[in-house]
């Protein structure tokens, strides 16, 4: 009799075992083959965590709680960012930010960089936009009133294709330290 039983209960499990097994070994492979996309979009893709599109607030112009390094973009000009505000990526070493993970934009779509902080600096002069490995262009900044953003475009009013790295003094009055934001246009 108990032999019956145990027969009776390891057909019972072979059964369980012939459905079972063959469903956790597809998981698993199901879950090595997810692994293995996910390594491929991060390292082939175009890093989207780089930038964001952002809501503005009317003139196309940051979110006062907003703070850091955005690209200011014609109204229209970019369906990706319907706000035509984008936040870019802030580093602390520049060159983090490839010239294949940056953003790409079409020159004739990006109207300035805007540096938004708690307070900009009256000399102006230490906010660069420059292009790298080229002859920077004449760029001019715009200091809005309140003194919490700054508006920095090339004088001609035409983005030359290349990569760019903003270079933006982050401390007080007594701390040198900088960060840095990147994009390309195309």
């Amino acid at each position: 009799m108990a032999t019956t039983r145990n027969l009776k209960w390891e057909s019972t499990i072979n059964r369980w075992r012939k459905v079972v097994y063959p469903i956790l070994a597809l998981l698993i492979v199901a879950v090595f083959g997810l692994s293995l996309y996910e390594d491929y979009t991060l390292d082939a893709g175009p890093d989207v965590s780089a930038y964001m599109g952002v809501p503005a607030d009317p003139g196309v112009l940051p979110r006062d709680d907003l703070r850091g390094g955005f690209l200011q973009l014609k109204p229209g000009a970019d369906s990706r960012f319907p706000s035509s505000l984008v936040q870019l990526v802030e580093t602390d070493t520049p060159g983090v930010i490839t010239t294949t993970k940056a953003l790409l934009v079409d020159g004739a779509a990006i109207h300035a960089v805007i540096i938004h902080q708690t307070t900009i600096d009256v000399n102006t002069g230490d906010y660069r936009v420059y292009p790298v490995a080229q002859d920077p262009p004449e760029m001019v900044t715009q200091r809005l009133p309140g003194g919490h953003i700054l508006l920095i475009l090339p004088k001609s009013g035409i983005w030359p294709p290349g990569s760019y790295v903003v270079d933006v003094p982050s401390g007080g009055m007594f701390d040198t330290s900088r960060v840095y934001y990147a994009f390309a246009v195309k």
